[in-house]
């Protein structure tokens, strides 16, 4: 903790008003700068742990985890996708949807890997994991009721569905990592992951991406004219 002392000197008249009026601005300009200090390093603590990695952050990016569950293995849940898809397998959706607490293993590899992750966000359809700490003030409970606009689209099977409404989850940041319950983390992330200095989003191929054909180097796609060696499906059909 830093320790200030001011030594007031002694002064007296027309002084002693200008020694007040600065000491009282001393004062204040000490309150704001805490305040500041704290507004711009409380950040680095705002995580799923409550603990400061200013020193391995290379950069503060509010980042949450959004979850989609479902407990396949409920009858309830069984039967009710019988009764609105069925056409379905019973047999097969059981072996599809079973669960074998997936989810509680990937939050627990979460918070040994990415323990700067701000909120945690588990998007249900009205379950809840009966091992699920419900106090924690860094998991929020989503059902999908919150965040379908239409009503008459429930309830859903479909994962796109679901997936392309994770954006209406209210205070969600604007920068998220979407995670099925079945996936662990083996080693440390970090934001500069997946987010640049500039903000933007990084993407990681499989492979280096070849060239479309060894005869037709990637200046001659989209040049206006026609080169028979890059008139191919591979290529892009290049050409008019």
């Amino acid at each position: 903790m830093l320790s200030l002392r001011v030594i007031a000197p002694k002064v007296g008249g027309k002084n002693r008003k200008m020694y007040c009026q600065n000491h009282i601005k001393m004062k204040v300009w000490l309150t704001w700068s805490k305040e500041k200090y704290e507004a711009v390093f409380h950040s680095f603590n705002d995580n799923i742990l409550g603990r400061s990695f200013q020193k391995k952050l290379c950069q503060h990016v509010p980042i949450d985890v959004v979850y989609t569950w479902v407990n396949g293995s409920d009858p309830v849940f069984l039967e009710n996708l019988q009764k609105h898809v069925p056409v379905v397998d019973l047999s097969v959706a059981a072996s599809r949807f079973s669960d074998k607490d997936e989810l509680r293993y990937s939050l627990r590899s979460l918070e040994m890997y990415a323990p700067w992750v701000r909120h945690v966000y588990i998007v249900t359809n009205g379950q809840i994991p009966s091992w699920l700490d419900m106090d924690n003030p860094r998991m929020t409970l989503v059902s999908h009721e919150d965040i379908f606009l239409n009503k008459s689209d429930l309830p859903t099977f479909s994962s796109p569905a679901i997936e392309s409404h994770i954006h209406r989850i209210p205070g969600i940041s604007d920068k998220f990592l979407y995670f099925n319950d079945d996936v662990m983390l083996g080693a440390e992330i970090w934001p500069e992951d997946f987010v640049t200095q500039a903000g933007g989003q990084k993407v990681y191929l499989a492979w280096w991406v070849p060239d479309c054909s060894e005869v037709c180097p990637w200046a001659w796609v989209g040049d206006g004219s026609c080169d028979h060696a890059c008139n191919t499906t591979l290529c892009e059909f290049d050409g008019d």
